[in-house]
């Protein structure tokens, strides 16, 4: 049976941070994400903001905050009032953030965190039964990698739109649909990997045009460096190739035959003639700001 790495948050955290451990170049990775989000941060339509009103910031999928903080710290900049509610299912994950929050707010006392350690689905049933009330009132919705493990993502891409204000922005950060990963989700949802969530950054994109916004996409193209995901003895390669396929012990639960298909792909895409076994890791970020009607 098919067990998605998501069912246990530890063991999602422990693969991702082996896809991560092994980027070239990790300097150039962080400077891209600043250069994206203070770029982003940027176009934030805060000019009228009276001194005693708050940009109005949600993030779903927090995790350990660091692109947030970086976010919450350049809005700071335009503005001193922040208000920032974070969605993040694993409490011990979320605590990395909220030591980086607790930072900020010292340096920065018109911050303030709003934690919420649950899923978006939860916090979405919760505000239905009336518990919440925020539709059309964030100026910033964040998305980060969180579409994948949601049953109805493009409900849920409907309600962090509908969450937006006008002349606010919806940014989701995604897979690339033209890197390694990308891909191989697209092969590998077409098998008994379709019963995930297999999305890239062209599903999201082409979802969100049919809203009232203007959207764009920033793409982050990074390399990594992975021959251990050939090693079925390396615990980093499997840790890897799980996190490729969102599935836990892949080698040891997955069909044969799918296990070929994607193993091919992989060699395929990553050789190099020099020997070395290279993948492209890219991430978008689908931006749609919503449009004021006339």
């Amino acid at each position: 049976m098919s067990v998605s790495i998501y069912e246990d948050v530890e063991y999602y955290f422990k693969s991702y941070r082996a896809y991560v451990s092994k980027v070239i170049n990790p300097d150039d990775m962080q400077q891209l994400w600043d250069l994206h989000w203070r770029a982003l941060v940027g176009q934030l339509p805060l000019s009228n903001l009276g001194e005693d009103e708050e940009v109005r910031m949600f993030t779903i999928g927090c995790g350990e905050g660091f692109r947030d903080s970086l976010i919450v710290r350049e809005i700071s900049k335009r503005h001193p009032k922040v208000y920032v509610r974070a969605l993040e299912p694993a409490e011990d994950v979320m605590k990395l953030f909220r030591d980086k929050a607790d930072d900020i707010t010292k340096s920065h006392p018109g911050v303030r965190f709003d934690w919420h350690s649950t899923t978006f689905q939860a916090y979405v049933d919760d505000q239905r039964n009336g518990e919440t009330g925020d539709e059309g009132s964030f100026h910033l919705v964040i998305s980060g990698h969180s579409l994948y493990y949601i049953d109805d993502w493009a409900c849920a891409l409907d309600r962090m739109y509908d969450f937006v204000r006008p002349n606010g922005m919806l940014a989701v950060t995604i897979v690339n649909g033209e890197c390694t990963f990308g891909k191989l989700m697209c092969i590998y949802r077409q098998t008994e990997g379709g019963k995930m969530h297999m999305l890239t950054s062209d599903d999201v994109s082409s979802y969100l045009t049919t809203k009232s916004a203007q959207i764009a996409t920033y793409t982050r193209e990074y390399t990594f460096d992975a021959p251990e995901i050939f090693d079925q003895t390396s615990e980093t390669g499997n840790l890897l190739l799980d996190f490729f396929t969102q599935r836990r012990n892949f080698r040891g639960t997955a069909p044969e035959t799918l296990q070929d298909t994607v193993l091919d792909f992989l060699k395929k895409d990553m050789e190099r003639e020099d020997g070395s076994c290279l993948f492209d890791g890219y991430e978008s970020e689908v931006v749609a700001v919503k449009t004021v009607s006339t």
